[in-house]
């Protein structure tokens, strides 16, 4: 018994015809009815017979068809896993993410998505932007994307996969005055304690907003403080110590102690997944960007 003899049959089983079995396998007619003959004479058993010129499994051949195209399709797929194996599972893939609420909502999705297309080998890995080493991770090739926004990676050796558009938002206490408002001017800001969330890696979009604000508000360079972890502001807006500003990326459905307010400003940050340019050429590369890209879509109405 061979593979030709079952997909031979497989097909008769389905065409009804020996012709029409002859065409789709690309095989002469005779060809067909010899393996269809030959797989018979090896089982002992009739499998089809001819009937007005027309072609009908027997009573054996519909049990045999039934069962061997369970076989025949589970044999299918692990060609198809053992082909993405040979592609993909001598590598891990590694992709970096700093574990803001979108992340965490939208990386499950993700993994499910992925792992529908075949035997993948993914990990993900947490990194902390408060430290100065993303930009050595990607080099070092410790992971191979980086999720984050687009201007961490404006040197020639990175390029970019933008997912969406964000400003961004001002995170106050409950209990104040600017709670109740949907969006936060700059002039609102006036006379505040405030506190600036930039990765360890300075960002240009960051950069710019603090300008912005000591030009509008006509303060010093040092009424603003810098953070480096996102989970800060939430703890310095909660004890009352000032008022935080992040991308609006970070914002967290979750939290019930602060709110999350829109900044009346006009830069537009825009996140994605980063990676080194050479990583393209990779043979994982399509898969894994578009697994991503679905994956974010499919919750970013949702997050807006």
């Amino acid at each position: 018994m061979n593979t030709t003899q079952i997909k031979c049959f497989i097909s008769l089983g389905k065409t009804n015809n020996f012709s029409q079995t002859a065409k789709e396998l690309f095989l002469t007619q005779p060809s067909v009815s010899k393996n269809i003959h030959n797989l018979e004479k090896e089982l002992g058993v009739k499998l089809v017979t001819n009937k007005s010129r027309k072609v009908f499994l027997t009573a054996a051949g519909r049990y045999f068809y039934e069962k061997i195209c369970n076989i025949d399709q589970q044999v299918d797929q692990i060609i198809k896993n053992t082909k993405n194996y040979q592609t993909y599972g001598e590598r891990t893939v590694i992709i970096g993410y700093s574990g803001i609420p979108f992340e965490q909502k939208f990386l499950p999705i993700f993994i499910k998505i992925i792992n529908k297309k075949g035997n993948w080998h993914i990990k993900l890995n947490r990194i902390s932007l408060a430290k100065n080493n993303v930009n050595t991770d990607l080099e070092n090739r410790k992971i191979d994307f980086m999720l984050y926004q687009s201007d961490f990676f404006n040197d020639s050796l990175y390029e970019f996969v933008p997912f969406f558009k964000a400003g961004f938002s001002v995170i106050t206490s409950k209990e104040d005055q600017l709670s109740k408002n949907k969006r936060i001017t700059i002039p609102e800001l006036k006379n505040r304690n405030i506190y600036l969330w930039n990765g360890k890696t300075p960002l240009q979009s960051v950069i710019d907003l603090k300008n912005f604000l000591i030009e509008k508000l006509k303060i010093s360079d040092n009424k603003i403080h810098i953070i480096n972890q996102a989970s800060l502001a939430k703890i310095i807006v909660s004890s009352k110590t000032g008022t935080a500003i992040v991308p609006s990326f970070v914002y967290d459905y979750n939290n019930e102690d602060v709110n999350y307010q829109l900044l009346d400003y006009d830069q537009v940050i825009t996140y994605g997944v980063g990676y080194l340019a050479k990583t393209k050429n990779q043979s994982y590369f399509s898969e894994i960007i578009s697994a991503l890209s679905l994956a974010s879509a499919e919750i970013i109405n949702k997050w807006k």
